[in-house]
């Protein structure tokens, strides 16, 4: 997925919380925001350019920043809920940032983690698209192998959860 791809998906999946989302896509929404929130500093920074104290007692939070902040909140929300998806693991996993400081570190590697190859109770895998019918089924089988993979991975999951 290429960047203008993955904004254009980021805008889309506003609030789509259910599926998957590529590394490629959550790392390019990544740069897309840290360059945005600069754009937005750099736009507040001119507006209080009289009261620079007043801008630093604000913490560099503009009115252009907040609107900003508001806007992309819940799309970021839901980017990362479908990235650890794609790794497999539950929305659950985000309150894991309220521990400080390793909270942020373990999302940052689980968001480093490559996709999983085979389709998960999230949906199917992108590997598979891309890659071909070779690597979804390289023994040359019917897709019931991905099936069994599937039904492998529920089994683990213990009863009426949802993890």
């Amino acid at each position: 997925m290429d960047f203008g791809t993955a904004i254009k998906s980021f805008w889309t999946n506003y609030v789509n919380f259910k599926g998957r989302a590529r590394r490629s896509e959550y790392w390019f929404i990544a740069l897309f925001l840290f360059l945005t929130n600069l754009a937005t500093t750099v736009i507040d920074g001119a507006i209080f350019a009289d009261d620079v104290a007043l801008f630093l007692e604000t913490g560099g939070w503009g009115p252009v920043g907040v609107l900003w902040s508001i806007a992309v909140f819940l799309p970021s929300l839901a980017v990362i809920v479908r990235r650890l998806h794609d790794t497999g693991r539950s929305a659950w996993w985000l309150l894991i940032a309220l521990v400080p400081l390793a909270g942020a570190i373990v999302l940052f590697v689980f968001a480093l983690f490559g996709s999983d190859p085979v389709a998960n109770r999230y949906g199917p895998s992108h590997l598979e698209e891309t890659v071909g019918e070779d690597f979804a089924n390289p023994s040359g089988s019917d897709s019931s192998t991905n099936r069994n993979r599937l039904s492998y991975l529920e089994q683990d999951a213990p009863e009426g959860s949802d993890f």
